[in-house]
C-alpha cells in the first residue's frame, strides 16, 4: 500500500495515562476530505477505548479511560432522576464507525512522525481529540504527530489532574474552561497558559482574550478553524479565545 495514499490510519495503541485501559488513536480525513463544517478540512484524531464500543463505553462509565472526569460526559442528574449528557460528540456516527472499523481490522499502522510527514506534504492540519481528550495520550505521540503539521487545533479538560497530566501538553493544547472550572484556578496551578471558554455575553471578554472569529455577530459561520488556527496552545503568542453564548 502506498501510504502517501492514506486516508484513515491507527496513529497510536497503548495504554490510557488515567487507569492503564487499552486505548487507540485513529486519524481521518488526511486528505482534505473532512465535512466539519467548524474545522473545514483538517485531519482529525479520534481517540476511543480499543476493547468495546464507544457507546458501551459510556452506558458503563468506562469513557473516564479516553475522557478523564471532563464534566461533558454521561452523569447522573440527581434532581431530574435521570442520566445527562452535554458533549457534542456524538458516539453513534464517527467513534462507532472507527471502533467497527479497528475491530476488523480494516486500519494499517503508521507512525505519528509518518502521519506527520504526510499531513506537511498536503498542507493539511491536524484537529487534536475529535473525540476523547488528548491529555490520555503521552506527550510525546503528540510532538511527533505535530511537528511537521501545517498548523492544528486541540483542547484539553484534564490541565486540574495532578496524578497524569503532563503541562508540556499546553505547547499544543488550549485549556478547556467548562461551567465547573475557571481561569483563576488555571492560572493557579499552570500560569498563564491559553485557554478556551464558553462565555454568556460580550461584556464577560476579558482583555486578554478575544471571541472566537468562527460566527459573526449574526451566527452566520464565517471563519474556520482551518482558516483561523488561533487554538493551538501557548506556543503561539495570541490571546486566549472566548465563544459567546448569547448576546
Amino acid at each position: 500500500m502506498d501510504i502517501m495514499k492514506l486516508d484513515k490510519a491507527i496513529v497510536y495503541e497503548g495504554k490510557s495515562l488515567i487507569d492503564g485501559a487499552d486505548i487507540v488513536a485513529i486519524i481521518s480525513g488526511m486528505r482534505g476530505t473532512s465535512s466539519n463544517d467548524k474545522t473545514g478540512n483538517m485531519a482529525q484524531v479520534t481517540i476511543i477505548r480499543s476493547d468495546m464500543h464507544p457507546w458501551e463505553a459510556i452506558t458503563q462509565g468506562l469513557d473516564s479511560s479516553i475522557c478523564g472526569s471532563c464534566p461533558m460526559r454521561r452523569t447522573w442528574n440527581e434532581s431530574k432522576q435521570k442520566y445527562e449528557r452535554i458533549c457534542y460528540v456524538n458516539p453513534i456516527y464517527g467513534p462507532s464507525a472507527q471502533y467497527k472499523a479497528y475491530a476488523s481490522d480494516k486500519y494499517v499502522r503508521i507512525s505519528p512522525s509518518t502521519a506527520s510527514q504526510i499531513l506537511k506534504r498536503r498542507g493539511i492540519g491536524v484537529r487534536g481529540g475529535t473525540y476523547g481528550d488528548p491529555a490520555i495520550l503521552p506527550f510525546e505521540f503528540w510532538d511527533d504527530l505535530l511537528k511537521h503539521a501545517p498548523y492544528h487545533t486541540m483542547y484539553t479538560h484534564q490541565w486540574k489532574e495532578k496524578a497524569f497530566f503532563d503541562n508540556r501538553i499546553f505547547k499544543y493544547a488550549m485549556a478547556s474552561i467548562d461551567h465547573i472550572n475557571t481561569v483563576e484556578e488555571l492560572r493557579e496551578m499552570h500560569g498563564a497558559v491559553r485557554h478556551y471558554r464558553v462565555a454568556q455575553h460580550y461584556n464577560e471578554i476579558a482583555q486578554d482574550e478575544v471571541k472566537c472569529p468562527s460566527k459573526n455577530n449574526s451566527g452566520d459561520r464565517v471563519v474556520t478553524c482551518s482558516q483561523c488556527k488561533l487554538c493551538s496552545g501557548s506556543a503561539k503568542t495570541a490571546k486566549s479565545i472566548v465563544i459567546v453564548e448569547n448576546d
